[in-house]
């Protein structure tokens, strides 16, 4: 069975759609885990510490931070976390013709207007480790399920369909 769902013969085209679904519902999965434990972290640890104004701003190591690399993914222009969290720099290193913060001694802050909005996108309550594997089981167990019982459900139509077609 599971050969004839990796191979293409043409016929079992509706198993490659359900797997790219499943593939595509586990990866949203775990990326939902990433932005609450990573991005939400942080967020968390500025509301709760209270950094709402650069005069309050905290350090990374105050959030819980030590990486700079992971500072540097989460905090990314184009990144949602970077539409919340202001950084004031406070160590710039100049790479090439760049001048770049080091987000390892840069200071962090929410602003106030934003800081509801941070919480509820980011906040722990949605899901766990455990939900998410747990959803990616079932979500791949219905998915070998359905590309079991297309095939069969085809038959059946094929088979309920030729019972009114003439044959003379």
């Amino acid at each position: 069975m599971l050969n004839d769902i990796f191979t293409y013969d043409g016929g079992n085209s509706v198993s490659f759609v359900v797997i790219g679904i499943f593939i595509g519902a586990a990866v949203a999965c775990i990326v939902m885990l990433y932005n609450i434990n990573f991005p939400g972290k942080m967020v968390r640890a500025l509301v709760r510490l209270g950094a709402l104004s650069p005069e309050s701003a905290v350090s990374a190591s105050d959030c819980g931070f030590k990486s700079e690399e992971l500072l540097r993914f989460m905090l990314s222009e184009k990144g949602a976390l970077s539409k919340y969290v202001h950084i004031i720099p406070v160590e710039t290193v100049k790479k090439g013709k760049k001048e770049k913060t080091v987000l390892t001694s840069a200071k962090f802050y929410l602003e106030p207007e934003t800081k509801d909005r941070a919480e509820i996108r980011y906040e722990k309550k949605r899901a766990g480790v455990l939900t998410a594997v747990v959803g990616i089981l079932l979500l791949g167990i219905l998915a070998l399920a359905v590309i079991w019982l297309i095939p069969e459900l085809m038959q059946m139509l094929k088979n309920f369909i030729g019972m009114f077609s003439t044959r003379e």
